[in-house]
């Protein structure tokens, strides 16, 4: 877990145990601000002067978006509020920038929340070129805005500046000092939150900075993260040989190779392969010296042991650890008045606790006036699914001090409220004291088993194989109990970083949600994606098993040539789009006939299809050509002599090497202007 909080050891023999430690109120974390990204245009997109454009973004916060604002150069130009009486807590705008001048352009957004608190801004830089330079290579021009801008030795696109952050959220395995054997191999496993405005992909990483790596592997991947979603982070690791305590340092590591965020550790005890768990005390017993101390007093049975744990709750809350061996007494203060209060004893070692003692449970005595009086302390909802929250609530008056166990250890205010998430059953307890003692206050949180909460996400790729640069829709679509936050994709390691990068959509609560992205990728070969949802309730899919995942299938383009100009009589070979001899590398023949004009053949193999009067060679796919039926050895692709009329036909062939290709045929005096396409396949 992330370190920084001194682990409190209370040392009870001849000593006074208090259940709560002096020091004052509990500081806030202070607010927490909100998330936004831009979606749409992209970071080093080109524009052009004059048109104009459309700035999407979207906002996330718990405590809902109140306005979005959109910079231009450091200078608020449009700013977005959502509809009246709607308080979202996803939300994606539209803002609309006409560039006038050209040049390179900072834009940025930034959101603000319902409490006023203002996110990070996140900036991405444009190119505007003039109307006429539309089709020219790009030659940016940085605007003189400030010295580091008027600076820049290449055109090379200036990266977002989103902000980075990652917060440690909890050890979904290993916790601190869990013991092992020698050489026992275990996988630890973190929950990071990404509490930055970037977005993780493939290019961050988890990495290990100090102390013990336990491991060879000191760099593993970070599952694709949206701002605001949470990521299970997992490495396989070995306890050393030797006997001893080792901790590890492990953080997140941004694509520019710095780490940024909180660290978090894992906290390993070897011991020795021979130790087992020590005796459990015998003949527990319990008195009462006035005003508030029980004496609790057992017989020691262990000869192995480090110290003494003393639980209440049946066992189930520890009050207290002390780390001396040989002990056989202690005394607590602060027991609250006025119950009956149950207390049991272990020993303990590395190799783990013993078998608790026999339980003893004491009657304290009436409460006295003037003691503090807790008004309610309460637990909303007081049963929960697993991954869900609760949140406690208290008031209470005439105390010095108070604190809630576990998890308000520090010190709480009145009145107050804090948000829990426990991962069983748990009971919390208020202990507040003053002068003339304890009072203290209960509440259960149960934790039900189950899946519930977990969100189901589907994900599809339509079609399922392209050809290179061909457009495939994405669709994901989610469901969950109580509305969906977010849902998103990803691909997994396609060298693409438009696809390699997330891909979010904003759920705003809905109990199903679906939303499409059509892309496209020039990276050949069988490309896959995976999808990810999250609820209102802050719970992922992942969280509850394997992600659903995706295939695309995209065939290589070996040719590409426009407006050909083939005339008379001749060949073309379709594997590099060449016009040549009619020898044995040709695919199609082209002649003109005096009856049905122009006329294509297939040879050495080769066959066609005519595929109609289409507008354009991207009027159809790779798979409209693959499973076109009616192969012919020639096709008429016209005009007829002496008719004038324009032609746009499409024709498909299946050459003798086993290739596929689409041309399309366009009249031009007296000639023919193809444009060919021709598939690795």
């Amino acid at each position: 877990m992330v370190r920084g909080h001194p682990r409190l050891f209370m040392a009870l023999i001849g000593l006074v145990i208090t259940a709560v430690i002096s020091g004052g109120c509990a500081l806030g974390r202070g607010p927490v601000r909100p998330a936004v990204t831009i979606l749409a245009p992209q970071n080093g997109q080109r524009l052009t002067a004059g048109q104009e454009i459309e700035v999407r973004s979207v906002a996330l916060d718990t405590r809902g978006i109140d306005h979005i604002e959109l910079w231009v150069d450091g200078v608020r130009v449009q700013s977005a509020s959502p509809d009246s009486g709607q308080e979202p807590t996803a939300w994606e705008v539209s803002l609309r920038w006409t560039p006038a001048a050209a040049g390179r352009h900072q834009l940025a957004v930034q959101a603000v929340n319902r409490a006023g608190v203002a996110s990070a801004p996140f900036a991405i830089v444009v190119d505007v070129v003039p109307a006429e330079a539309i089709g020219m290579p790009a030659t940016p021009t940085p605007t003189p805005t400030s010295p580091s801008t008027a600076e820049q030795p290449t055109p090379t696109p200036l990266p977002a500046l989103c902000l980075n952050n990652a917060t440690f959220v909890a050890d979904i395995t290993i916790p601190d000092e869990t013991p092992f054997r020698p050489g026992d191999s275990f996988e630890k496993i973190w929950r990071m939150r990404n509490s930055g405005t970037c977005p993780w992909n493939s290019r961050y990483a988890w990495v290990f900075e100090s102390g013990d790596a336990m491991t060879a592997q000191r760099a593993v991947a970070v599952p694709p993260t949206v701002p605001g979603a949470d990521a299970d982070i997992a490495v396989r690791m070995t306890a050393p040989a030797q006997p001893g305590r080792y901790i590890g340092r492990w953080r997140m590591q941004g694509p520019d190779g710095q780490p940024f965020g909180q660290r978090a550790t894992v906290v390993i005890v070897v011991i020795p392969a021979g130790l087992t768990p020590p005796a459990a005390p015998a003949q527990l017993r319990a008195a009462f010296e006035p005003p508030d101390i029980v004496v609790l007093r057992w017989v020691d049975q262990a000869d192995n042991e480090q110290g003494v744990r003393i639980y209440t709750d049946e066992g189930r809350t520890l009050l207290a650890e002390i780390p001396t061996p040989d002990i056989t007494e202690a005394r607590i203060q602060h027991v609250p008045c006025g119950q009956a209060v149950r207390f049991v004893v272990k020993t303990y070692n590395q190799a783990g606790e013993s078998e608790p003692s026999a339980s003893v449970t004491f009657q304290t005595p009436d409460c006295a006036a003037g003691l503090p009086v807790i008004h309610y302390f309460t637990a909303e909802p007081a049963e929960i699914l697993a991954g869900q929250k609760a949140l406690l609530r208290w008031d209470l008056e005439g105390a010095r001090e108070a604190r809630i166990f576990p998890g308000g250890e520090a010190g709480v205010v009145a009145p107050g409220e804090m948000e829990v998430s426990p991962t069983q059953t748990t009971t919390y307890r208020l202990v507040a004291v003053n002068e003339l003692g304890t009072v203290e206050a209960r509440v259960t949180v149960t934790v039900r088993a189950g899946s519930a909460g977990v969100p189901i996400v589907r994900m599809t790729v339509f079609p399922d194989t392209v050809g290179q640069g061909e457009p495939f829709r994405i669709t994901v679509s989610g469901e969950a109990e109580g509305g969906l936050n977010s849902i998103w994709w990803w691909g997994e390691g396609i060298g693409d970083v438009e696809l390699d990068a997330v891909h979010a959509y904003p759920c705003q609560g809905a109990g199903q949600c679906a939303h499409s992205w059509d892309v496209r990728t020039d990276v050949g070969g069988s490309l896959t994606f995976r999808a990810n949802a999250r609820s209102n309730a802050g719970v992922q899919a992942d969280q509850g098993g394997a992600l659903p995942s995706a295939q695309v299938r995209v065939v290589r383009v070996l040719a590409r040539v426009r407006d050909l100009r083939v005339s008379g009589e001749g060949c073309l070979d379709l594997e590099n789009a060449a016009v040549g001899e009619c020898g044995p590398a040709a695919d199609i023949r082209y002649i003109y006939d005096a009856v049905d004009g122009w006329i294509v053949q297939g040879v050495n193999g080769a066959q066609v299809a005519g595929m109609g009067i289409q507008p354009a060679i991207e009027a159809v796919s790779y798979q409209d050509v693959r499973n076109t039926a009616g192969w012919l050895p020639q096709v008429a692709v016209g005009p007829r002599p002496g008719t004038s009329t324009p032609i746009h036909t499409l024709v498909a062939v299946r050459t003798g090497a086993g290739r596929f290709a689409k041309l399309f045929f366009r009249a031009d005096a007296g000639a023919l202007l193809v444009e060919v396409l021709t598939y690795a396949e």
